[in-house]
């Protein structure tokens, strides 16, 4: 059911482990949402609301629309057959078009799969996403690529024990990897666990924020997202120009300089939030 650009669908959000109830409730904030289910590393839900403000969460490492679930999902080799009937009788038609909403979908697209599992199989990831390409494009007659950024969008199969969670990317690259991260540092943070921390550390906005060794600035520009007030640095002047560069390819004009944290140029009980 379509409502201007809100539509009634069911997500589904794959989550780092350990965020679960994190990201639940960030999903849950959203207007129009009913969380039904959280399990390991994902949250399903109905949605009606903005597609847009979907692809604005930040503490999921992607999101969604979720297509089916196939049961009796065996952990023996001669399932790989089924996977490929039950993925030719998939109806992507409908996905596409939701996400034709947020972004361009060519007209003949190339698909990508995603295939993952908990426990132990007779088949591997890669078998699925084999038997899966193949009963769609049978289906469809669409093009599939192995790798996901060269695909229009991207279809994942999350089998947990013999159920398995079919969906359909909203976007066109996961959520977990933010355009401004320009330049990487060995031990840098996640983005979506940077800024489950700082919802965790209730952050709000206005808030003044300051990371005393900010490395390349992830918390600072997640930190910025939520409309905080950041200051941060680095003694390391390598790692402050990575997150000066990352800061302005996120838009955000933060506060980024070369310091010792054991002698911070900053006056006493000026911060709201400090990481340690």
């Amino acid at each position: 059911m379509w409502y201007g650009r809100t539509v009634m669908i069911r997500i589904f959000a794959l989550t780092t482990r350990g965020l679960e109830t994190v990201s639940t409730r960030e999903i849950a904030d959203l207007p129009g949402v009913t969380v039904t289910e959280t399990t390991y590393r994902h949250v399903s839900a109905h949605y009606n609301g903005s597609l847009t403000l979907l692809l604005n969460l930040r503490t999921v490492d992607d999101l969604y629309l979720d297509l089916t679930t196939w049961t009796g999902v065996k952990h023996t080799r001669n399932m790989l057959p089924t996977i490929q009937t039950w993925s030719a009788q998939l109806d992507l038609t409908s996905p596409v078009q939701i996400c034709e909403k947020v972004r361009t979908i060519n007209p003949q697209p190339v698909f990508s799969v995603t295939a993952s599992f908990v426990g132990k199989r007779n088949y591997s990831a890669d078998e699925i996403k084999t038997a899966a390409a193949e009963g769609i494009r049978s289906s469809y007659g669409w093009a599939y690529t192995p790798d996901d950024r060269d695909a229009d969008f991207n279809i994942r199969i999350f089998i947990e024990h013999e159920t398995a969670y079919v969906s359909v990317r909203l976007g066109k690259s996961p959520l977990h990897e933010r355009g401004y991260k320009q330049l990487q540092r060995a031990g840098s943070l996640k983005p979506t666990v940077a800024a489950a921390m700082l919802r965790l550390a209730d952050v709000a906005p206005g808030m003044k924020l300051l990371d005393p060794c900010c490395g390349v600035g992830t918390i600072l520009i997640e930190g910025a997202q939520m409309r905080a007030v950041v200051t941060g640095g680095d003694i390391e002047a390598e790692a402050v120009t990575a997150a000066r560069t990352n800061a302005n390819a996120a838009g955000a004009e933060i506060d980024i300089r070369v310091w010792d944290a054991r002698a911070l140029p900053l006056p006493n009980e000026s911060m709201d939030r400090i990481r340690d």
